[in-house]
This record gives structure tokens, C-alpha cells and sequence, in this order.
């Protein structure tokens, strides 16, 4: 019996070992590159004991299934013969195996002590965390929580993520070092998609506009700033896909880092076996990009944006430099068509908008140089970057129930019920919301409509009063 006490010292002194190195870990980084892309640092937090006391626990029964498979196996010789070696290297490569495999060193599975086990949602925030305080608080509140979500950053290499809270709370935090040109990921992309042909996309004008800021021919920078979203979205794909984290989890929420939530943002209801959600509004023509809820099965497709032109550009050359057909929002659209998501998308009432600190974000959001003071859920300092989606939130999350028409930042007509109008009419804006008053202003087409409208109406009231003057002379007669 002398493998079959062997086995049980094995266990214990692994035991011993484990909890040794679990009772040291700490904040621990690492730095890696995923074939094909660019160097992607990854933020590990803290492990915690659960881990700890996995670990302890499967390599006890490695041993413990060693010892029994020895017993069992008949093997009665107490000479050491190659049947017992066979057996003894199997059960300890086993016994590897298995304490490797939940071996944070060996697959950077760290978790985070905050993080919410057996979680069946999942936040993903992409691109540049500059919302503030206020917008990471609200996450938390209105998402995190009543989602028993864990979070997850696929965010740029910045000194706004030191200073975040969110950092501590994710469970993953994969981020990129910001290039000066965008062409640099997007190619690095599309040599791992073994997409040759790709830059066929600027034939025309040397500009793409679902592509920008990036210069791809003859130093031409492309409209819009849109490649950074795509490149994020493809990122956090290749690491879902990765660390096996689809499996996991049967809801998903992919949206920006500076998204202020006005009120709960519950996806529990969504019908994500059958359907992909998008918020009201901010469409321009095509579907908003920044905020999509996707179940397990569309998770993939929902973050393959960018595959499709990089891997056929042909389709996508004769109109890559018009906006109307391939700025942000149509390319989104026309993606989802793509994908065969377009006719199982479902809408919901905006409860979030964009929002940066000042002097916290880009020098776009920072032109103004003095703010109005926006009601809540806006906070002192705080940028509000559109005010029809800011409008849309006050509306659902109850700012402006009970409150007149004419109130500032209460424009009737901005609520996500007239958005989703508008999306049917496909007429533009029905009103605009004054940036400094926050007064509503109807649009020159709801303008001429009513003018036409009211002429239509005066014309029909003066016909009815001719008819009936005229039979009026005709009785008298």
C-alpha cells in the first residue's frame, strides 16, 4: 500500500501549497498579446478564498481518486512494476491538471471579491471611461445591481482607469493602448480575419466613414469617430470567446463607459432567446451604436460589426465615403441586416445619455466654454453631449411627470414614444431642445406641416360654408 498512502501525502502537501500561495496573492498584472492583434494588457484583481478552496479541494480529490483507482485497480504487487508507474504518472499529471486549471497564474481567471457568482448577466463597457463619478455610480446602481451583473472593461490604457472605481469591481479589465493612427488595429484585425483586400474600402476618396478617425489611403482621415467602437467591440469578442465567458452567462449589455442610467435598466424581461434590444433614438438614419442587449446566442454576431467589410470589401467600396449610406449609425444598421438581427430588433425607452466631466474626455465635448445647469439626472459639472437622448431619459426615468410642457429639458416631443415616431416617418426631428434654455423649438418641417395642415383645414371649413351659404339663397329662392 505504499502508492496508495503516497497519494494521500501528495494531496495533503498540495493542500498545504495552495493554501500557502492563496494566503499571498495580491493584485496581480499581466501582459499579453493575442495572435494577430495588438499588445492587450490585462488588470487581474485580487483573487478570493472561494478560489483558494477550489483549488484545495480538487487537488484533495485528485489524490484521494489516485489512491482508489490503485486500490481498485487490483494492482496487489508491493514491488514497484510499470503498471504502477503508469498509473502513478497519470494520476499526478491528473493532479496537475486539474489544480492548473484553476490556477490563476496559468489562465489569468482571477476574479475580482466583489464579483456576483453564478451571475447570468454580463456588463461589457467599451471605449474611453471619462463619464465621472457620477456616471459610474449610476452603472452601479441602475445596472450592476438589478442585473446581478458582473462587469467586464474593454477600455483604452488611460490615467482615467487608475482613478476609476469601476477597475476594482470588473472581473476582467482588458485594455489597449491608444494608437495615433486607428488604421494600425483595424489592419491588425483583418490580418487575423486573414481579410486581404481591405483597404480596397478607400478606393474612392481615400475615406471610409465607419472607419474614422483612421487615415487608410494617401494620409486622408476619415469622418466620423467610429473605428474605435468597432475595434473595441471585435476586442471583447476575442476575449469572451478567450476565457469561455459566453457560456457562462445568458444576458449580455454592451455599451459605452460615459453612459449616465437616470433609472433602472432591468434587461431580466427582454426576450433575448428571440430578440437584440437597442435604446430609443439617436438614430441618424440608421440604429444608435452605442448600447445593444443581446442574448447567448446573438452575443457573437452583436460583436462582429466590423468583420464584414474587412472580410468583403467589395460590397462596401461604392458607398464607404457617403454618410448617408455608411456613417455610424446606417453602417450599424446595415450590419445588423447583415447578420440577420434587423428583423429581431426591439426597442426600449432610453434611460441613459452621454455625459463627460469637465476636462475629462475629449476636446470636442469641451469646445463650450460655459455649461448651462442641467436639472437632474445630471449632476454640477457635468457635460451632457446630446440633449435629446438627456431629454428622452428625464421623460422615462419620471424628471418631468407632473411637470408642464413648457419646463426646460421637458420638450413633449423628445420623449422616446415621438422618437419611435419619427423612426416610422422617417421625417427628421419633430422638435429640437435648445441648448442653453432647454426650451423646445419645432422643427421648419413640423412648421410647414402645420402650416399646410391648418391651410387644408381653413380651405375645407370655407368650402363647407360656401355649400351651405349657397343652399341657403337657393331655399330663399
Amino acid at each position: 500500500f505504499f502508492f496508495f498512502f503516497f497519494f494521500f501525502f501528495v494531496a495533503m502537501v498540495g493542500l498545504c501549497g495552495v493554501i500557502y500561495a492563496a494566503s499571498n496573492a495580491r493584485y496581480t498584472r499581466w501582459r499579453g498579446a493575442m495572435p494577430g492583434l495588438p499588445s492587450v494588457n490585462s488588470i487581474v484583481p485580487e483573487s478570493c478564498p472561494a478560489d483558494a478552496a477550489g483549488k484545495a479541494r480538487r487537488l484533495v480529490e485528485t489524490g484521494l481518486v489516485g489512491a482508489v483507482a490503485l486500490h481498485l485497480g487490483g494492482i496487489a504487487s508491493l514491488e514497484p512494476s510499470a503498471a504502477h508507474v503508469r498509473v502513478a504518472a497519470a494520476a499526478l499529471l491528473v493532479g496537475r491538471a486539474a489544480a492548473s486549471a484553476t490556477d490563476p497564474s496559468a489562465s489569468h481567471t482571477r476574479h475580482a471579491r466583489n464579483v456576483t457568482r453564478g451571475g447570468r448577466t454580463l456588463v461589457a463597457l467599451i471605449g474611453q471611461i471619462r463619464g465621472g463619478e457620477l456616471a459610474e455610480r449610476s452603472l452601479i446602481q441602475h445596472v450592476l445591481k438589478p442585473n446581478q451583473a458582473d462587469l467586464v472593461l474593454m477600455v483604452p490604457k488611460t490615467a482615467s482607469l487608475l482613478n476609476s472605481s469601476l477597475a476594482a469591481r470588473a472581473r476582467y479589465v482588458w485594455t489597449l493602448r491608444e494608437p495615433e493612427n486607428w488604421k494600425q488595429p483595424i489592419a491588425a484585425i483583418a490580418q487575423a480575419l486573414g481579410a486581404h483586400r481591405w483597404l480596397d474600402l478607400a478606393n474612392n476618396s481615400g475615406a471610409v466613414w465607419f472607419l474614422g478617425p483612421a487615415r487608410l489611403r494617401r494620409g486622408v482621415r476619415s469622418p466620423s469617430t467610429a473605428a474605435p467602437n468597432l475595434v473595441y467591440r471585435h476586442l471583447l469578442k476575442r476575449h469572451l470567446v478567450q476565457h469561455r465567458l459566453i457560456e457562462q452567462y445568458t444576458r449580455f449589455i454592451i455599451t459605452r463607459a460615459d453612459h449616465v442610467y437616470g433609472c433602472h435598466h432591468d434587461v431580466s424581461r427582454f426576450d433575448l432567446h428571440h430578440r437584440v434590444y437597442v435604446p430609443t433614438g439617436e438614430d441618424y438614419g440608421g440604429v444608435c451604436d452605442r448600447h445593444i442587449v443581446c442574448g447567448q446566442a446573438d452575443v457573437l454576431a452583436c460583436l462582429s460589426i466590423i468583420d464584414g467589410p474587412l472580410l468583403h470589401p467589395e460590397r462596401y467600396v461604392k458607398q464607404a465615403d457617403s454618410m448617408a449610406t455608411c456613417g455610424p449609425e446606417p453602417f450599424m444598421k446595415l450590419r445588423l441586416q447583415e447578420l440577420g438581427l434587423w428583423p429581431r430588433l426591439r426597442r426600449f425607452a432610453r434611460v441613459m445619455y452621454l455625459s463627460s466631466d469637465k476636462g475629462n474626455g475629449s476636446s470636442v465635448l469641451n469646445k463650450t466654454s460655459k455649461e448651462p445647469s442641467y436639472p437632474k439626472p445630471a449632476a454640477p459639472g457635468q457635460h451632457v453631449k446630446y440633449l435629446d437622448e438627456f431629454v428622452a431619459t428625464r421623460w422615462t426615468c419620471g424628471f418631468c411627470k407632473g411637470l408642464g410642457a413648457g419646463q426646460p429639458f421637458c420638450c413633449p416631443l423628445r420623449r422616446p414614444t415621438a422618437m419611435v415616431l419619427e423612426g416610422a416617418l422617417a421625417s427628421g426631428k419633430l422638435a429640437y431642445v435648445e441648448p442653453r434654455t432647454g426650451d423646445c423649438q419645432l422643427s421648419r418641417a413640423v412648421i410647414l406641416a402645420l402650416t399646410l395642415a391648418s391651410g387644408v383645414i381653413l380651405a375645407g371649413i370655407l368650402a363647407v360654408l360656401g355649400r351651405r351659404s349657397r343652399f341657403s339663397v337657393l331655399d330663399e329662392r
